[in-house]
């Protein structure tokens, strides 16, 4: 009994650890997509068919672990997953053990109402935080599981065997599911702060290098504006550093709403603000950074009863026969910028 019951615990985590780096991106919850629903409902569904050919005996009574998968699949992904899992294992137990029909009817039975009551628990209790779940595993499974027990054998000493089976097995697959979960969110976070501004939600410089040296090579046409906020550093000195912080954000704001959709706004650091515009020839790179420039300048940013205005200098450089590689390019369009400082900033210089 302990070889299977050690077995049935060993595939759970095998598979808990295996979900977990297929759904590593994205995660899972009642908001996944439909396809990763479905996924995950044929995936716990193909886990508990596992399970159930490694069940063990105690005294005339075989157990195993199958009820657990759908209970995690209702409690982490919705309905529909805990609906899909239910059927697979549901329609496993009735075509492939063959242990005679009251058995079978009664197998059957527990494991529709265990599915049944984990998605209508899951529904209700949406909401509720996650540590609610190992609570939910232990009870979902000694109330179903015994009273299945107890229609078939009638036996205390089964059932005593049960509920310690159950109450060990939800505590591991609870503890390897807050593990799994934690990492994936703290891979998940690192992730996109390793491309993204964490001020202003804007790609940062290693993104921005990144996707310039892709548009270098494939984009016949590219334009690529560079933005300063002018005299910014006074806007810290004056109103301090998170006042100086969200108007950093709000610059950030005004770059995406006055860009086209397809073009990529980064915070290059500091004030510094990079726009690049690809399928863009120098007059309508124009056109946009000066719509940008009109914009900041009308544009009354209001932080705790504090009203602060602020301008921006903007360079601008489009990729020719004189700008031969990244460096060049943005080279070109500092250059601009610092002769729109030059020239009195709030100027927009090509």
């Amino acid at each position: 009994m302990l070889q299977n019951m050690f077995a049935n615990l060993a595939i759970l985590v095998s598979f808990i650890f295996v979900g977990s780096q297929i759904l590593k991106e994205e995660g899972l919850s009642f908001n996944s997509p439909l396809m990763t629903r479905v996924f995950v409902g044929i995936f716990a569904g193909t886990l508990g068919l596992v399970l159930m050919n490694y069940h063990f005996e105690v005294k005339v009574a075989f157990i195993d672990l199958r009820y657990i998968p759908i209970m995690v699949a209702s409690f982490l992904g919705g309905v529909l997953p805990g609906l899909i899992a239910t059927i697979i294992v549901a329609l496993g137990r009735l075509f492939l053990l063959n242990s005679g029909t009251y058995p079978t009817v009664v197998a059957v039975s527990g494991i529709v109402s265990i599915g049944l009551i984990s998605v209508s628990l899951s529904h209700w209790l949406r909401h509720w935080p996650k540590n609610y779940l190992w609570s939910m595993l232990t009870g979902n499974s000694l109330l179903i599981g015994n009273f299945v027990l107890y229609l078939f054998t009638k036996d205390f000493m089964i059932m005593f065997t049960m509920t310690v089976i159950f109450l060990i097995a939800s505590y591991v697959v609870y503890t390897s599911l807050s593990f799994v979960q934690e990492s994936n969110r703290l891979y998940r976070k690192f992730k996109k702060e390793s491309v993204q501004d964490p001020l202003t939600g804007l790609n940062n410089k290693r993104t921005f290098n990144d996707l310039l040296d892709k548009f270098m090579d494939n984009q016949e046409d590219l334009a690529l504006l560079v933005v300063d906020i002018d005299h910014f550093k006074e806007v810290n000195d004056v109103y301090g550093h998170l006042r100086g912080d969200a108007v950093l954000k709000k610059v950030g704001t005004i770059l995406i709403e006055n860009s086209r959709s397809h073009d990529i706004v980064s915070r290059h650091g500091g004030e510094e603000f990079t726009i690049l515009l690809p399928h863009c020839t120098q007059e309508q790179a124009l056109e946009i950074g000066e719509r940008i420039r009109k914009t900041v300048e009308d544009y009354v940013i209001e932080i705790e009863g504090i009203r602060i205005q602020v301008t921006v200098s903007i360079g601008i450089s489009t990729k020719s026969s004189l700008t031969l590689n990244s460096n060049q390019i943005f080279q070109f369009a500092d250059e601009a910028l610092y002769r729109a400082k030059n020239n009195g900033r709030n100027r927009v210089e090509v």
